[in-house]
């Protein structure tokens, strides 16, 4: 009633005695952020933010409050939402991240502390094609929650978007907000392997100016590097480069522009897309050969600015024709509309890092995949297109020796200038981005390899966050 009643020091003084700022509407799933921002009371929203209500709370509807402040016309309030930049967290991953475990191993570390409420651990999961994953003891019960991935946030079950694990330990530490309770006694790792240093001379000064993406040209490249720092495994590089085009993860699929639904089949979730969930599937062919493929699907069909966006990204894809660049096979009309491409068996690279740092050799297989990365990104150079969410976890692995580049969502063309000019803002990674760009809206090849060399600072840190916990804003 005081959110919706425009009553700040209401509202504060409600909180101050313990008042849950998350308290959900049964049957809408809104919560006091929502009321006020959907009535546009601009400084009952900064009272409520103040107090650590999370800036992206969902209702049933998966509507934020940005969104219904925009559909009811309060701009300002838009401004504030768009604009707000959530507080760096004090979390550290190492207390209690412990990488692959299954659920038995989550439980018996859970019942080794005793089973006190609160106990947590995240963990990463290999099902369903890889997930982080919440266990948590609360009245001598363990419960397991899947955290979920959606345009560069995360998630659990009905809870409000946040930008990091370190964020969801910190906000489900604050309150229940959906949980059996609190989260209060974090349960360490294990100590890991020191992650090995990256070799002061990796790239010479000639080798992001020789890629191409002609084999005989990447194999040059690929020689480019110094040689000095590597294990004798190094040599194959070249060879490992120039198989690439024509191993069974390269471009060896008939693309088609329509697919019948018949020759789909849906399996099991791999994740969030920007637009809806994606499904490992298998496709049969024109040829009657079934093939293992990703299906991406469209959330909402009637949604004429997503559709528009989704389109868009397929019309790109249909031009590109590259091993280190995902394949696109085709569309399907649903509904829901869907894209097929092709199936990238071990994931994100970022994931890959985190998970099996211990398979990655800073003088090997990063290498081979910073050459692939810049390769394909000559390519798309080459058909004048800027990528503009350039990243590790844009990056798929078809192999441990292939890597190849996704997600152009963001992706654009070129008119007849050099450079992009976004003219609409939105949730930019800016971290990854060039001053330029985050500051003017302009894109270009050049920003496009300061988001590359960003991709090598992650890679050759083994998945670190860039710039730690600064704030974009920072």
């Amino acid at each position: 009633y005081a959110c919706q009643s425009n009553l700040p020091s209401t509202v504060r003084l409600l909180v101050h005695g313990g008042a849950n700022v998350q308290a959900r509407h049964t049957e809408t799933g809104m919560v006091p952020l929502h009321e006020a921002a959907s009535n546009g009371h601009i400084e009952v929203i900064k009272v409520l933010l103040l107090m650590n209500a999370p800036v992206q709370p969902r209702t049933e509807a998966d509507e934020t409050p940005e969104i219904l402040a925009q559909r009811n016309g309060h701009t300002e309030c838009v401004k504030l939402l768009q604009e707000y930049e959530t507080p760096a967290t004090r979390e550290k991953r190492s207390d209690w991240y412990h990488g692959t475990l299954d659920r038995a191993e989550a439980i018996a570390l859970l019942h080794k502390h005793n089973d006190k409420d609160g106990s947590f651990l995240i963990r990463f999961s290999d099902r369903r094609g890889g997930t982080y994953v919440l266990s948590l003891t609360y009245q001598r019960q363990d419960f397991h929650f899947q955290i979920k991935n959606k345009d560069h946030y995360l998630f659990i079950d009905n809870g409000p978007y946040l930008e990091s694990l370190e964020h969801v330990v910190e906000h489900y530490k604050c309150m229940p907000d959906g949980l059996p309770g609190p989260l209060v006694h974090p349960i360490p790792p294990e100590p890991r392997p020191p992650i090995p240093e990256m070799p002061p001379s990796i790239f010479n000064g000639n080798t992001l100016r020789k890629h191409s993406d002609n084999s005989k040209q990447v194999k040059k490249q690929s020689g480019s590097f110094n040689k000095s720092n590597g294990d004798n495994g190094f040599e194959n590089i070249a060879f490992q480069m120039e198989a690439g085009a024509n191993n069974k993860h390269s471009n060896h699929l008939n693309t088609s522009e329509f697919i019948p639904g018949e020759n789909l089949i849906l399996g099991e979730v791999l994740g969030e897309g920007e637009f809806g969930a994606v499904y490992k599937g298998v496709y049969l062919n024109s040829s009657g050969v079934e093939e293992p493929v990703a299906i991406k699907t469209l959330r909402d069909d009637n949604n004429t600015v997503t559709k528009k966006e989704f389109l868009r990204e397929a019309r790109l894809m249909m031009n590109f024709d590259h091993h280190c660049i995902i394949k696109f096979i085709g569309l399907s009309e649903g509904p829901p509309l869907l894209m097929v491409q092709e199936l990238i068996p071990l994931g994100s690279m970022l994931a890959y890092l985190l998970e099996f740092p211990d398979r990655v050799n800073p003088n090997y297989e990063l290498k081979i995949w910073a050459s692939q990365i810049a390769c394909g990104m000559k390519y798309l150079e080459e058909l004048r297109l800027v990528h503009r969410d350039l990243a590790a976890r844009n990056i798929l692995l078809a192999s441990r020796h292939q890597a190849k580049i996704s997600d152009f969502g963001l992706s654009r063309t070129f008119g007849s200038n050099d450079y992009y000019k976004a003219t609409q803002g939105g949730k930019w990674p800016i971290k990854w981005y060039a001053p330029e760009s985050y500051n003017y809206g302009s894109f270009t090849h050049a920003s496009d390899v300061w988001s590359f060399g960003i991709t090598l600072w992650e890679m050759f840190s083994y998945g670190e966050q860039p710039y730690g916990d600064r704030r974009g804003v920072d």
